[in-house]
């Protein structure tokens, strides 16, 4: 009677916990194609392009490639991607959905809760937490900015380093230099490398103006 009755605990169990783990996965488009080789099933979707996967979403105007048992994706023509609270854009999206791993070019755009990043490229690595963008690189979060040629973005740690002709600003004090971190826990920000940086004009008082304010008038009987 005990084992009979673990028995139908464990199958309730795996019910749940095939129900818990289930999620929605669904490709939508103007036009769908569905084939098969060596690599398994591909599906084929044109115009006005949806990808559902979990908590994933891609869309794309053009053309986007599913392929089922990899998990490659190939999507083409103003792709958009939500993922959690991430958002990005390009013309060109790949990547594995299996992996978690996205690949956005061409005006490619990146932004998180804390900072926006774009550049030539965008490799988002979701499981690692870390965000990797190349080609006239553009970071901005708060009330700092940078462009670069490379990028990458520690997600988890908040930490960024930037290679390759940075220059950028911060509360109004420029800088340029060969690489630069950039920590956002700490607000700290260290550059490398033929390192400079720009102090914004100090606002000064005139002293004969100071001294003609009402405050420092002196009054006469």
């Amino acid at each position: 009677m005990i084992k009979k009755t673990l028995f139908i605990l464990l199958i309730i169990l795996l019910f749940l916990t095939t129900v818990e783990a289930a999620a929605v996965r669904e490709l939508t488009g103007d036009k769908l194609d569905f084939s098969e080789n060596e690599q398994g099933q591909i599906f084929t979707a044109v115009g006005n392009v949806n990808l559902l996967y979990d908590q994933l979403k891609v869309t794309a105007a053009g053309q986007g490639i599913y392929y089922r048992y990899s998990g490659q994706l190939d999507f083409q023509d103003d792709v958009e991607l939500f993922y959690q609270e991430y958002q990005g854009a390009a013309q060109k999206l790949t990547g594995n959905v299996n992996q978690q791993v996205y690949h956005l070019q061409d005006q490619a755009e990146l932004t998180t809760a804390e900072a926006e990043v774009s550049g030539d490229q965008i490799d988002f690595y979701q499981l690692e937490q870390r965000v990797e963008a190349s080609g006239n690189v553009y970071l901005k979060y708060q009330d700092f900015w940078a462009e670069a040629d490379q990028a990458t973005y520690y997600l988890d740690r908040k930490f960024m380093i930037l290679t390759g002709n940075v220059r950028g600003a911060r509360n109004g004090q420029k800088f340029t230099s060969d690489s630069a971190e950039v920590n956002q826990l700490t607000n700290q920000v260290k550059l490398k490398g033929q390192a400079k940086l720009t102090l914004p004009a100090e606002s000064t008082t005139s002293d004969s103006a100071a001294q003609d304010s009402p405050s420092n008038e002196q009054g006469g009987n």
